[in-house]
């Protein structure tokens, strides 16, 4: 299993080339760190949404990706949106929050897996990120 400083994730992440966006929002709680990083950085609006099929101890509790809780209205003038969390295996996840946005122009953007952008692709095990102590695959 692989430990990414978060000072490490922080400068990869600035070295990602994107169109500043309208807003970024995290998926929680993986994304949390990540959209905060992004958004401070492009000096841009930054929102979350908690959809998960997953316990806090990464065991699968649902069947699909499930919206947990309420989901802010994102203001229609929030066009660009980047989507960020920290895993996507199977692309699940990302689809259930860009559903969320209908009409809006969505890139996504995870540390490790599937996504339109990638921060860190050359790695393929599973790493312990700085904020949790929960594998993610």
């Amino acid at each position: 299993m692989k430990s990414i400083p978060l000072n490490v994730i922080s400068e990869r992440i600035s070295k990602v080339a994107v169109e500043r966006p309208d807003m970024v929002i995290g998926i929680l709680e993986g994304g949390r760190t990540m959209a905060d990083l992004i958004a401070k950085k492009m000096g841009c609006r930054v929102g979350y949404v908690r959809i998960s099929f997953r316990d806090a101890t990464n065991t699968p509790v649902y069947e699909a990706p499930t919206l947990i809780g309420p989901f802010e209205d994102i203001p229609e003038r929030m066009k660009k949106i980047l989507l960020v969390d920290d895993v996507s295996v199977t692309g699940k996840t990302l689809k259930a929050a860009k559903d969320l946005l209908p009409g809006k122009e969505i890139i996504t953007m995870v540390l490790k897996g599937e996504a339109d952008m990638v921060v860190f692709p050359e790695i393929r095990e599973c790493v312990v990120w700085p904020w949790t102590s929960v594998s993610a695959t």
